[in-house]
């Protein structure tokens, strides 16, 4: 009996202990939903420059998304701006 317990009180932690690295490693993807296919197919309409690249070592595909600086920004965006340099932070 006391083997069984012993054997559970190690095999419990390591199963555990598996299964979250497997969460955290490769955590399942979210599918993507409507709205964020209307945002990438028209950036220009959401104010942003995608452009598409790979990391260095491992050729993992990633999107870079930056402000499109050409149009002129929008009342909320102009508002959040306004008060995240109140909070004396840094945005570009």
């Amino acid at each position: 009996m006391k083997k069984i317990i012993y054997s559970l009180i190690i095999l419990i932690p390591i199963s555990i202990f598996f299964y979250a690295q497997e969460l955290i490693v490769s955590p399942k993807r979210k599918p993507l939903e409507p709205y964020h296919q209307k945002r990438l197919d028209n950036p220009k309409e959401y104010n942003m420059n995608i452009s598409s690249h790979f990391t260095t070592k491992e050729y993992i595909p990633y999107l870079f998304v930056t402000l499109n600086t050409t149009q002129p920004l929008s009342t909320k965006a102009i508002k959040v701006r306004q008060e995240i340099s109140e909070m004396n932070t840094n945005i570009e």
